[in-house]
């Protein structure tokens, strides 16, 4: 099912770049292990890399900034928020996207082995923008550590909800909102995700310790009763405040608007 020819026999095929997203608050340590993974794939060309009010800020790691050299790499420091929220540093980063096709990964994601991306793009050419159809993701009840993962269509995304307060069900909201958006769409669950990307491991505690709600299954209860009762969907306005080469400072402002 999988391509197996090397890169080197791919020659000069034109193929789909891919935009990869990553968030994190102060996980710099896994972050900088699993980027490189991610940058040094050709098919990728664009990363987005959000550092969340991070105590210590990724702009001042020496060992990030030798990364930040990398032109494919952009990093957009947001400073004025108290906890984390996965949803709006996701929507974030898909806003500063320059490519259709974006892959979003945890800031423990390394990637093994990216021949998938490259089946997909060159043997069935189904990352182009006229044939891309489809949603794939990883699922918890295959592999609850890499669910994650997540390859989508810019032109088909729902954002996340961004009201949401704590850890869980963002994704599979979102997913849920994307198929009823586009009845064409398919949903793929890549059931066998650990063959090609690994997680680093780590205690469940850090999974919730920066959001306000810090109890992980309370966390994941209510932003299911959130996402169920709620049909309308909103996002915070920001402005880019400050802007140097490939690093931009963002201050998010009270307002929300309805998307």
């Amino acid at each position: 099912m999988f391509w197996t020819r090397s890169l080197k026999e791919l020659g000069k095929i034109e193929e789909t770049k891919i935009s990869v997203i990553v968030t994190c608050m102060d996980r710099e340590s896994h972050l900088l292990i699993s980027l490189k993974s991610w940058l040094d794939l050709d098919i990728v060309d664009d990363v987005i890399v959000v550092d969340w009010c991070s105590k210590s800020k990724l702009y001042n790691n020496y060992e990030f900034k030798k990364i930040l050299k990398n032109k494919k790499l952009t990093l957009l420091e947001v400073a004025d928020q108290k906890y984390f929220s996965l949803s709006k540093s996701l929507n974030l980063a898909t806003d500063f996207c320059k490519n259709e096709v974006i892959l979003k990964v945890d800031s423990d994601y390394i990637c093994l082995d990216e021949s998938w991306l490259y089946d997909l793009n060159i043997k069935n050419n189904r990352l182009s923008k006229e044939s891309h159809d489809f949603i794939i993701h990883g699922s918890w009840q295959f592999n609850r550590e890499l669910s994650g993962l997540c390859l989508f269509n810019k032109s088909n995304f729902s954002f996340y909800r961004e009201e949401l307060k704590g850890w869980g069900w963002e994704d599979l909201d979102m997913y849920k909102r994307m198929s009823e958006r586009n009845e064409s769409l398919i949903e793929i669950i890549f059931f066998n995700v650990e063959k090609y990307v690994s997680h680093i491991p780590h205690p469940d505690k850090i999974r919730t310790e920066n959001y306000q709600e810090k109890n992980l299954s309370h966390s994941n209860r209510k932003n299911i009763d959130f996402c169920y009762s709620h049909n309308d969907l909103m996002r915070q306005r920001y402005n880019v405040v400050l802007e140097k080469d490939n690093y931009k400072k963002i201050n998010y402002i009270s307002e929300f608007y309805k998307v």
